[in-house]
This record gives C-alpha cells, sequence and structure tokens, in this order.
C-alpha cells in the first residue's frame, strides 16, 4: 500500500521510543483502517505519514489484508498497548513525558498518575488545546510553547486523527526534539474516561465493534466508510494500491 510498516514487536518499538534520542520532532503513528481511508482522500495526511518515522499496523483488517493479499507478516501493534506499554516504562530519573489532552479531566489524572509514581509535578505536563487549535495561529502557538517550555522527552496526542498527525507534521520545525506519538483515545481508556473492548474482542480483531456500540452517533458513519473503503482495496490489485501518493 505503499507504507513503510514497522516489523518491530510492541516491546521493541516502546523500548526505542522510551530510550532512544529522538532526532528531531520524531512522529510514530499508528494506521488503522479509518487512516487508510483518510490516505486515500487528504494529501496533508500522506506527508504526515511520509514524514513519520514508525508507523505500527493497528488494524486487524489491515493484518489479514497483508497476510492474504500481499503475503506479508506485520506485527499488530495498536495505539492503546503501545501508549499503556510506554506508560508503564516511563521514568522519572529518565523522561519528562507530556500530553495533550482532550480533556482537564483526562491530563490532571493521568499527570497525578505520574507524580504517586514518584514524578516531580514539574516532571510531567499536560495541556488542553481549544477546538480547532490546529486551524487556528493563536491556538497553535500556545500549544507549541507549552510543549517546548516542558522541554519534553516524549510527547502523548490524544486529540484525534488525523489533525494530531498533521499538526505535527506541519510544526515539526518549531517543537521541541522528542518523540511525538498519537494515540486518539487511548489517554482516556488509562484513565478510564472511557472503557476499551475486553482483551479476547481485541484479539479477535473486534475491538472496532466494541467502539462503535459505546459511541454510535460519532463513529458509524466512521465505521462505515472504513468497511466500503475495506471493499475497495479487496477488489484492487496490492500492486496498483500506493497510499502514501496519488492512487494509481
Amino acid at each position: 500500500m505503499g507504507i513503510a510498516f514497522c516489523g518491530l514487536s510492541l516491546e521493541q518499538i516502546s523500548e526505542l521510543l522510551l530510550n532512544d534520542p529522538p532526532r528531531g520532532a520524531s512522529l510514530a503513528v499508528t494506521c488503522n483502517m479509518d487512516h487508510a481511508r483518510e490516505l486515500s482522500i487528504n494529501p496533508d495526511f500522506r506527508a504526515a505519514y511520509r514524514s513519520a518515522s514508525i508507523v505500527t499496523m493497528d488494524g486487524k483488517p489491515l493484518q489479514v489484508y497483508a497476510r492474504l493479499w500481499a503475503g506479508l507478516t506485520v506485527p499488530h501493534v495498536t495505539g492503546a498497548d503501545m501508549f499503556l506499554r510506554m506508560f508503564k516504562g516511563l521514568d522519572p530519573a529518565r523522561h519528562r513525558p507530556f500530553f495533550v489532552a482532550s480533556t482537564d479531566e483526562v491530563g490532571s489524572a493521568i499527570v497525578a498518575a505520574l507524580v504517586a509514581r514518584g514524578f516531580d509535578p514539574d516532571g510531567c505536563g499536560y495541556a488542553v488545546p481549544p477546538p480547532g487549535f490546529e486551524r487556528d495561529a493563536a491556538g497553535t502557538t500556545a500549544l507549541i510553547e507549552a510543549i517546548n517550555l516542558h522541554r519534553p522527552t516524549q510527547v502523548f496526542f490524544g486529540v484525534g486523527a488525523p489533525k494530531s498527525e498533521i499538526w505535527i507534521w506541519q510544526h515539526a520545525s518549531r517543537l521541541a526534539p522528542a518523540h511525538y506519538a498519537c494515540f486518539g483515545a487511548a489517554l482516556e481508556f488509562l484513565v478510564g474516561t472511557k472503557r476499551r473492548a475486553p482483551g479476547w474482542l481485541g484479539r479477535l480483531g473486534l475491538e472496532w465493534l466494541w467502539r462503535l456500540a459505546s459511541e454510535p452517533r460519532r463513529l458509524s458513519r466512521r465505521y462505515a466508510n472504513s468497511f466500503y473503503f475495506l471493499l475497495s482495496l479487496l477488489r484492487k490489485k496490492p500492486t496498483q494500491i500506493d497510499l502514501l501518493n496519488e492512487n494509481r
């Protein structure tokens, strides 16, 4: 599909993002079916993906597609799993994490959990950007200043795709060197403001069904579009698909 998926395991990727010095504002993204569909129509999202240092295969349907239609075995590494693994590995002696959260409730709960683990309150921070910050110069400047002032080692975005990935790509030259990772609802799963699907549903590739049942009004159109996009992929040969460029 034109995407260079990372072949490392969940543990290996997490250790890399926790321990390797970043090269500038280094972007990590987790590709699910909705991302794949968005890549087919959004040139800025494609540019953000091309700039990413790590792309994991988050969607189970994508993993099955890669195996059956292209003969490739790619590890299934979800954003929720990667965020939880990295969160557990954060060390107050080595890390200065920063969280871009959807609400103050989420951000403050995450910081409180880290302080309870021994982090200095100044060693972990968060910001809640206003709606539409990605299209607003003042909102963008305020978020950049909050991130840079913290001098982070890792920055975790939990405000949704594709705006998180595109925003990081567009402003990478203004952002402090760090590992930037986009995890969507994973921050809310961690603090309990949203419930993640049971593990057995995730192993069957049906976590999307749990999400749909939890938020039908918000997610029904997204999953319907993703389903039709998957059908369109199945009607093509793998050599006809290049999601990071205009489809041939």
